[in-house]
């Protein structure tokens, strides 16, 4: 074991590192490998290091290098590096809070937790060397979750304007989608009782909606009172795409519970829509006259009426699916009919109007009163369904229709329905947010502003998280492994003992797989070789 010095001359410049090196044979062949890189020490050092070598007095074999596991790297330098990539940390600053910020927001994709977990998760965690983060409280947390609140707007619009620095035009097509969380308490000053889409009934929730680009990458994310009904946040967001972003001509697509009339006529010349109309509003056009059932086939097709196109299709495998989930209520329901009149049968005194009200409920909640009723006669109940109507139900399986104000010049059918397709990607991004890896929930906030501030977090987070997905998609890895993988390459201590050498902290040789989703990344393992706090 020794030390070697090179010096390389870059144009003017002339570098020199220093190794502590040992030869190994591979193959019968003699080969160097590197142990540690002694650069960043003082001359002092390296030549003491150098003489207790060459003297065998202090080590003299690797075994008397001490090595001791520090703290986790790897996946805040993964966050660290894809938050600079995306703009995310030249969108927040380098003020103290931004800097916060960006522990914040590695924290919700490395550790989930409340504030108090992550002032521990920092402990074991390579926070300050790879993001410039201080020792920080529970406090200095919750403050920098107002900060958040206040500076999102700026944030948001910083972020746009790097993503499409580059771009002739700003984008026209967003994509647009709410959701709900559920709380447990009931102290946040955002939360209502309201439609629950989390299907948990008694809990308080707030309302989030999430505007994307049409890549499904995230534009603004806003909170609303858990009371807020869908379409009533719409227009806010084109008011907010024409102040904060700057965008005058805008399609936006959404859901038809998001986009209806009144939002529509409040649209301003300059906004066009993308949306679904819902199983009634079909039969309504069929009923007037301008459309038939028969135009809903496999290919698409497109009718107009007064500057509003409607594009048809009928999808074969969704009504398949509908048909068997048809068959498979009405047989459920025969059974709930048969358990009822045996118990009614065993039981002479039971209500026998109770059960069929039971029934009844029944019936309508899984959607088949339409063409089927319920009856009862000297104390047996049954299921009547009238064929007919059944299958003029069955027609309308699997059908759906889009409808647009987009001039077909400049969107054509297929363009329509490939862009409301898309709404998928909003959400993904949902459940990733919200029962994912982020998981949004619970909310350890009770401040409106920090509320805010938590899910302009979560946001952030799913930027980075979508980033890293699509670098490594290629390696074949589930998301939650290769975070796993990362996270695994650690800082360790290299001490020697018996010499006044301070102790050096150095990045582990990582994994194949750590290797392989760095390289996939363009993320290179800095070498890096630092005197540890004592």
């Amino acid at each position: 074991m020794y030390i070697t010095r090179t010096k390389k001359t870059v144009g003017s410049k002339q570098y020199q590192s220093v190794l502590l090196v040992k030869s190994v044979r591979i193959n019968g062949k003699p080969r160097h490998e590197t142990i540690l890189n002694l650069s960043q020490w003082s001359n002092e050092q390296v030549a003491a290091l150098e003489f207790a070598l060459k003297g065998k007095k202090g080590i003299g074999t690797l075994d008397e290098v001490t090595a001791t596991t520090e703290k986790g790297i790897g996946g805040v330098l993964v966050v660290a590096h894809l938050a600079k990539k995306l703009g995310i940390t030249e969108a927040l600053g380098t003020t103290k809070e931004a800097r916060l910020a960006m522990a914040l927001i590695a924290g919700r994709l490395l550790t989930q937790g409340s504030r108090l977990k992550l002032c521990e998760w920092q402990k074991m965690n390579e926070v300050e060397a790879c993001l410039d983060v201080p020792h920080f409280s529970e406090d200095d947390l919750y403050s920098t979750l107002d900060w958040l609140s206040k500076n999102q707007a700026k944030i948001e619009a910083k972020l746009f304007k790097k993503r499409y620095a580059d771009s002739d035009k700003k984008p026209a097509l967003f994509l647009y989608d709410i959701t709900s969380s559920y709380l447990e308490g009931v102290d946040n000053e955002l939360a209502k009782y309201g439609y629950n889409r989390d299907g948990k009934k008694g809990k308080q929730q707030i309302v989030i909606g999430l505007l994307t680009d049409q890549q499904g990458v995230p534009v603004s994310i806003e909170v609303f009172e858990g009371n807020r009904s869908d379409s009533t946040t719409v227009i806010a967001q084109v008011e907010k795409m024409a102040k904060r972003f700057g965008v005058t001509e805008l399609v936006l697509v959404g859901d038809k519970g998001m986009i209806k009339r009144t939002q529509i006529q409040a649209f301003t010349e300059n906004t066009h829509y993308i949306t679904s109309i819902t199983n009634a509003q079909i039969k309504t056009l069929i009923a007037r006259g301008v459309i038939q059932l028969s135009l809903f086939e496999n290919n698409l097709v497109e009718v107009e009426e007064n500057g509003v196109r409607y594009v048809l299709r009928k999808n074969p495998i969704r009504a398949t699916e509908m048909q068997h989930s048809r068959q498979s209520r009405i047989a459920v329901m025969q059974e709930a009919i048969g358990k009822a009149n045996t118990y009614l049968e065993t039981h002479p005194r039971a209500n026998a109007d109770l059960h069929k009200e039971k029934v009844v409920k029944r019936l309508r909640r899984f959607h088949l009163h339409a063409f089927a009723q319920i009856s009862l006669t000297n104390r047996i109940i049954t299921l009547e369904i009238d064929t007919q109507k059944q299958d003029e139900v069955a027609q309308h399986d699997g059908c759906y229709a889009l409808k647009t104000d987009v001039p077909k010049d400049t969107l054509p059918k297929e363009a329509v329905h490939a862009r409301y397709k898309d709404l998928a990607k909003v959400e993904s991004a949902f459940r990733t947010i919200k029962t994912g890896m982020l998981e949004i929930r619970p909310v350890y906030v009770r401040k409106e502003s920090r509320t805010r501030g938590h899910v302009l977090v979560t946001m952030l987070a799913y930027m980075i998280a979508q980033s890293f997905w699509e670098s490594i998609k290629p390696l074949q890895l589930t998301a939650a492994d290769a975070w796993g993988y990362v996270s695994q390459l650690q800082t360790i201590r290299l001490s020697v003992p018996k010499t006044s050498l301070p102790p050096v902290k150095k990045i582990q040789t990582p994994t194949p797989a750590c290797a392989a989703i760095f390289s996939a990344l363009n993320l290179k393992i800095p070498n890096l070789s630092f005197t540890p706090v004592v």
